[in-house]
């Protein structure tokens, strides 16, 4: 943990014994009841300025954040790169209700899993060298992959939102266009029908003329015959 951090050390025991390879750039602490000396009695309030580590010994406690900050500025860093593709390896975390042994069953709490974190993002996992020890994981690096999680799905959410909104689009064109070529399609219809009544008329003309013709003929053929029959 780097940076300045408040922590408060709450004792489990009558003695927490602070781990002798816990290494501080500067220790202030601030004592709440007891003594303080190389055992820390009961509970006491530690302010780490710099660079906090531990490994190896038993804590007889727990260990808890009251206030923290931490070091956090471009021209702090090195090799600055965005984290890609985030949400698909929070898809492959579990979020797990549980109690430590150390505490009674009531006392539960939300979290993860160092051993699935460990292959998904294994910058936020710590492996001590002695196996006999628990691994332990970076809370505020979860808390980052949680916001890149959160961009990730607002991104997706923006795009599918765009993407509906150009569907939508398209498919109000496309009613246009169907509209539109429906009304060509009535007006060809009524043309047609126009043009079929205009056949049925002129049918019916040359009906009524091929029976004058017909009519006609008959006239001259009974004329000719009269005609044949004068003396």
């Amino acid at each position: 943990m780097s940076g300045r951090a408040s922590l408060l050390w709450q004792s489990t025991s009558g003695v927490a014994v602070l781990p002798s390879d816990a290494s501080f750039t500067t220790l202030r602490a601030t004592k709440s009841s007891g003594d303080i000396t190389s055992h820390l009695d009961k509970t006491v309030a530690l302010v780490c300025d710099g660079h906090f580590s531990c490994e190896g010994t038993a804590w007889v406690g727990t260990l808890k954040t009251n206030t923290k900050w931490q070091v956090s500025d471009w021209d702090a860093k090195l090799k600055q790169e965005k984290k890609h593709n985030v949400l698909a390896g929070i898809r492959q975390l579990n979020i797990w209700n549980y109690h430590y042994k150390t505490d009674t069953p009531d006392k539960k709490t939300i979290g993860v899993m160092a051993q699935e974190l460990l292959p998904v993002f294994p910058e936020l996992v710590h492996v001590p060298s002695n196996p006999d020890q628990y691994m332990s994981v970076n809370t505020d690096g979860i808390s980052a992959v949680s916001l890149g999680g959160i961009k990730e799905v607002d991104e997706n959410v923006q795009q599918n939102s765009k993407l509906i909104t150009q569907l939508d689009d398209g498919q109000s064109r496309l009613c246009r266009d169907l509209r539109a070529q429906s009304d060509r399609l009535t007006e060809q219809d009524d043309r047609l029908r126009a043009q079929n009544d205009r056949m049925r008329n002129l049918e019916d003309m040359i009906r009524g003329q091929a029976e004058m013709i017909r009519k006609q003929a008959e006239l001259i053929h009974r004329l000719e015959q009269r005609v044949n029959l004068a003396p």
